[in-house]
């Protein structure tokens, strides 16, 4: 499953490697701008952390707008880039509730857990630990979560309770997201960050929900095999074989001169 997934997410970038280029592009102008902005309430706790929220919201707002789109890439529909811009009014509100905890792990991270961890101790060392473990557990399942907000429009609450089952239900595979997408960020950097990019790792957590999303199709459908250790052996040549045939057979040749 693994490695059609990675095949499948090589192809749908390539197949939109314009529209995902355009994408990044705005992304990288809205990030540059903010971080300068950032940069002249440093000195302001309050001013700081005022600014600091509203730009993780507008940054948030925008991967929510944009991970619509790599969705209906994952789904092998054609894109619009104007549509980046109009479907901010169906992202704001879970955009807003995902952006308050974004905020919270970061002061968690950079407050709460250095202040236990210098404490020392048993009680130090025990709530550091504690909160270490829940930011990467929360960031782990957070992969899950704005796919989901776009695929089940759920609200916020339901969707992040969501994301911890499908973390608690595909650690390994969550684990792999996670790595795939520290790769696609080094890669990113090698190409000047105009591919993959944001863009690339919003499709390819889209992808990951569209593929494994087959697997709870195929236990809702056989009941029998969900409650037994057999629901591990799930069938995924039989799963994805339509997604393999819609890709096809593509020759180096075919991707450089797709006319011929």
């Amino acid at each position: 499953m693994i490695g059609f997934y990675i095949k499948k997410n090589f192809f749908d970038g390539w197949d939109n490697f314009l529209s995902l280029i355009v994408f990044n592009l705005i992304s990288y102008a809205l990030l540059i701008g903010l971080f300068f902005l950032i940069g002249f309430f440093a000195e302001t706790p309050v001013l700081f952390f005022s600014f600091l929220f509203i730009a993780i919201y507008l940054v948030t707002v925008f991967y929510f707008s944009m991970s619509i789109l790599t969705a209906e890439i994952a789904h092998n529909k054609s894109v619009s880039i104007l549509s980046l811009f109009k479907n901010i009014v169906f992202v704001w509100k879970d955009a807003l509730f995902l952006s308050l905890l974004f905020l919270a792990l970061f002061i968690s991270a950079t407050i709460a857990l250095p202040f236990y961890y210098n404490l020392g101790g048993i009680f130090g060392l025990a709530m550091s630990g504690i909160i270490f473990w829940l930011i990467l557990m929360t960031l782990l399942a957070l992969q899950w979560f704005v796919p989901l907000s776009v695929e089940f429009k759920g609200g916020f609450f339901k969707t992040l309770k969501k994301s911890y089952l499908l973390l608690m239900d595909n650690g390994g595979f969550t684990f792999f997201l996670a790595i795939y997408s520290i790769v696609l960020f080094f890669l990113s950097a090698l190409l000047a960050f105009f591919v993959p990019g944001l863009s690339g790792i919003s499709l390819a957590q889209n992808n990951a929900l569209k593929l494994r999303l087959y697997k709870y199709d195929w236990l809702e459908e056989n009941p029998d095999i969900a409650q037994t250790k057999e629901r591990k052996n799930i069938p995924w040549d039989e799963l994805l074989a339509e997604d393999d045939e819609i890709i096809g057979q593509r020759s180096f040749k075919s991707l450089i001169f797709p006319w011929k």
